[in-house]
């Protein structure tokens, strides 16, 4: 992956995932530890929520396509290492809330 492509999204919008495509079972071992890790890394990288909750979904049926779906993320993040939430310790810890009561 060190020498992979950057991608600019992080799910494919022209093929729509299938839920088998007729390939052989991926690892799932791997499979599972690297959407584990996206997993956490959604918290702060909301931007690829929707492809991560998109390759979880297939963790009953693996194959090779799943497999390059989540390996296309690892790539979009390789791309966009500066993206992402900042928490900073310093801010204030109080809690603002609006309500329109209309």
């Amino acid at each position: 992956m060190n020498d992979a492509k950057k991608v600019y999204t992080p799910i494919s919008s022209t093929e729509s995932p299938k839920l088998h495509d007729g390939s052989l079972a991926h690892d799932a071992t791997t499979y599972r530890q690297a959407l584990d890790s996206l997993q956490y890394l959604s918290l702060t990288r909301p931007d690829i929520m929707f492809a991560v909750n998109k390759v979880s979904q297939n963790m009953h049926k693996l194959s090779i396509l799943h497999w390059v779906s989540v390996k296309r993320i690892l790539r979009y993040l390789k791309g966009t290492t500066n993206y992402g939430l900042f928490f900073n310790q310093q801010l204030s810890t109080s809690l603002n809330a609006f309500a329109d009561v209309d």
